[in-house]
């Protein structure tokens, strides 16, 4: 049970707003570098304007009274797990509408509630034309006129549970979210924590996510060939990572204050209101640079705001404090997946503004870019930031009727015969036919692809940058110690088959190749002991060896050298009657941890903080008793696996393409169970209830596409199986000093050269006055 809600009225007493007057009259500002700018923070002209505007013209009564009239708002206690009881500022309008969506607005710093006024009246508007919203707008608790958590570690998870039992308690059992700044945050992981019971979709205004790295090797990969004039980043992309960065380096030193000190930049805000002016103006000022500003009174109203909070202003600031501390200082580059529909919309002066490529995800259903907007959009560009959301959550959009019985219209809903995700539909609508290679019960069609010029009658199916970079998606399903599992979406296979075979065969490791026997009294011979020395694998990375080849003398930077020097012998000490060979023999097994690194010239510095070794110590080489020894002097070089196959980094690199299967008919409830057994565990739900059977939108993956379910005859119509050609499942095994993280960027650079060697060959068969038309290939 919740507790009841207060209707809530904005009344700031009297003596407050005289003791802000007496403060603003005795304010003292600084003095200001000729020439100055905004370049060391807030403008002195601007602070003066607005200080005499706050001292004598500025009415708060009149801004109090209107924020009022416009906004329906509410307070009710809310219980968060391990931190007591929160009084809770909300803002709650319902549309006319029937059957309205319901949708949590959640703001971030330095904004607030008031943050929602210029888009609810736009939101709950009905209209046949567009979707209508029941919207709610919280206050996260220490902003505005919430109560703050007196206890440390109040986090994201927090946040979350306070905005999710609000709309619980609203009775919004099913609903959809909107954020910006620390919404985006709070949102995300609402969708993570309450998705898809609860949440159903989420839609952002400030899209984050971590940058190409070997924790997302694919996106490294399109990363590292941006050089390339076909996969480079456009201007707007540019632009923007331009602009993120100049963020970092000059617009982000409040995160570090607000996350590491946020105590005592709060003594400054709370008590001196031309402080807190300059420190909030200044981030809404930089936001809106180069466009129109809010006018003066927008500014003053939305600072007055935090200095009368119910907590007051530094209680707002904590939010980083916490955040960082449960999470780390990388928290705009981190990466969160959902499951959910999301929706992203770009504005061009966000302070991050990362390329589309990075932002890629198979939920994200929506994208809208537009020309203009900044970093406060819903009080920007109201009119844009509520036309993307209700695109896409109305007719037509990919998140249409996500929420159940809740389409935004005022006629009911027909109930459709089979249950299919909101995510999984869209995923569906996406699939062009054209893509799926059919698989029947005796052959396999639509195997090669069509989309080449000329194919089509009027359809231009010309190669074309900006679809490559809309259709190509990476994502990282599955990372460990020695493998990795990752999707790579909009390729063709000869691009994937190359990355496969530049792994196998010319990826260059370390590996045991010359072998030196003084003494082998094992029973294994010479040639058969060692064959099996050289398919250890070693963990010395190859980028600090040099290739060496047949001319080449061993020296320090081609050749590891390792001395096996094992006698076995009795053990003295085994018990009498012992049978075990570790208790009865010292050395009974010859083991790759005998191999004994030998360094020589330079390697003790090179090799300091990684001593040559095999990766796995425990590999058995061979069995010894009493009075067998092995002594043998071992040189390891540089190769590659297309001269032998213990220098191939990887145990496997492999791929497959993604099953596609849709139910086409409602399958009996009792053959539901027959059906299931059909696929591959986890692939087809079944309804322990009512017995119907679903598709599961990520375990599909897991299915083989055996065509059981096509050898009976009571499932024919019921099923249509397929594989999406352009989308591939990647399976690669580390076993050598390549993390798997590693092994593809090592490609990427092996590709490099092979399209640096190919451009140079064009380049001389354009030439050929230049030369006798000879064009030496080699290396490719």
């Amino acid at each position: 049970m919740f507790a009841p809600e207060s209707p809530f009225r904005i009344a700031v007493p009297d003596s407050q707003l005289a003791l802000l007057h007496q403060k603003l009259e005795l304010a003292t500002l600084p003095d200001e570098l000729e020439g100055a700018g905004t370049a060391y923070g807030a403008a002195l002209p601007d602070m003066q304007r607005l200080v005499n505007r706050w001292r004598s013209g500025y009415n708060w009564r009149k801004h109090e009274a209107e924020l009022n009239a416009e906004l329906p708002q509410f307070t009710r206690d809310i219980d968060v797990d391990g931190f007591g009881t929160l009084n809770v500022h909300y803002v709650h309008k319902r549309s006319e509408v029937e059957g309205a969506i319901p949708l949590l607005f959640v703001h971030g710093w330095p904004g607030s509630f008031l943050e929602v006024r210029k888009v609810l009246p736009l939101l709950v508007e009905a209209s046949p034309d567009h979707p209508s919203f029941h919207v709610v707008a919280i206050s996260l608790p220490g902003f505005g006129f919430s109560a703050a958590p007196k206890k440390k570690g109040f986090a994201l998870n927090q946040y979350a549970e306070v905005s999710h039992k609000a709309m619980l308690a609203l009775g919004y059992d099913e609903y959809v979210t909107q954020g910006g700044d620390w919404g985006f945050f709070i949102t995300r992981r609402m969708a993570s924590l309450y998705g898809p019971k609860h949440v159903k979709a989420w839609h952002t205004n400030f899209p984050c996510t971590s940058p190409p790295s070997f924790q997302r090797p694919l996106l490294l990969i399109s990363h590292l060939l941006s050089y390339l004039p076909f996969l480079g980043y456009t201007e707007k992309e540019k632009a923007g990572l331009e602009r993120t960065i100049q963020f970092r380096d000059n617009g982000s030193s409040y995160f570090a204050i607000q996350s590491t000190r946020p105590q005592t930049l709060g003594y400054g805000l709370t008590d001196s209101p031309v402080g807190l002016l300059g420190w909030i103006y200044e981030k809404l000022a930089a936001s809106l640079e180069g466009a129109e500003p809010f006018d003066d009174d927008e500014y003053l109203t939305w600072v007055s705001i935090y200095y009368f909070s119910r907590a007051g202003p530094a209680a707002s600031l904590r939010i980083y404090y916490e955040v960082v501390q449960s999470q780390g200082r990388d928290l705009l580059a981190q990466m969160e997946p959902t499951t959910i529909p999301m929706g992203y919309s770009y504005f061009p002066r966000e302070a991050v503004r990362l390329p589309r490529s990075w932002l890629g995800a198979p939920n994200l259903v929506f994208e809208s870019e537009h020309k203009d907007g900044g970093h406060f959009a819903a009080f920007e560009k109201p009119e844009l930031l509520v036309g993307d959301v209700r695109k896409m959550f109305g007719k037509g959009g990919p998140a249409y009727r996500v929420v159940k019985d809740k389409d935004g219209s005022k006629f009911p809903l027909p109930q459709p015969q089979l249950k299919v995700s909101p995510a999984l539909m869209a995923f569906r609508n996406a699939i062009d036919s054209r893509r799926l290679v059919g698989v029947h019960a005796e052959r396999v069609t639509n195997v090669s692809s069509t989309d080449y010029p000329g194919h089509y009658p009027d359809e231009d199916h010309s190669w074309n940058l900006a679809k490559f970079r809309q259709n190509l998606k990476v994502k990282v399903q599955r990372l460990s110690q020695r493998s990795i599992e990752f999707d790579l979406v909009g390729v063709d296979a000869s691009i994937a088959n190359a990355f496969r075979r530049i792994l196998i065969a010319e990826v260059p490791t370390v590996c045991i190749e010359h072998v030196y026997a003084w003494d082998n009294t094992s029973v294994i011979q010479d040639e058969v002991l060692a064959h099996r020395i050289g398919m250890v694998p070693l963990n010395v990375d190859p980028a600090l060896v040099e290739m060496r080849d047949a001319s080449n003398q061993a020296t320090d930077r081609n050749t590891i050298v390792f001395r096996l020097k094992v006698l076995c012998e009795r053990n003295p000490s085994a018990p009498k009657g012992s049978t075990d060979p570790a208790v009865l023999y010292k050395n009974h097994e010859l083991l790759s941890s005998h191999l004994v690194w030998q360094p020589a010239g330079e390697q003790a510095d090179v090799f300091a903080a990684s001593p040559p070794a095999p990766t796995n110590p425990n590999i058995v080489l061979a069995k010894l008793r009493p009075g067998q020894a092995v002594e043998m002097e071992l040189h390891a070089v540089k190769g590659v696996g297309k001269d032998h196959a213990k220098f191939s980094p990887v145990a496997t690199a492999s791929y497959r393409l993604l099953p596609h299967i849709v139910i086409k008919k409602p399958i009996p409830p009792h053959l539901a169970e027959k059906f299931q057994k059909c696929f591959a565990p986890g692939v087809i739900n079944v309804d322990p209830r009512t017995k119907e059977v679903s598709v599961d939108e990520y375990n599909v993956r897991r299915d083989t596409v055996s065509r059981e379910v096509l050898r009976h005859p009571e499932f024919a119509d019921s099923v249509e199986l397929s594989r999406i050609r352009d989308h591939f499942l990647f399976s690669i095994e580390s076993e050598s000093a390549y993390a798997p993280e590693r092994l593809l960027p090592e490609a990427i650079q092996l590709m490099r050269r092979k399209i640096a060697t190919l451009r140079k060959a064009a380049e001389a068969l354009l030439n050929l006055e230049e030369g006798d038309g000879d064009v030496q290939m080699a290396g490719v």
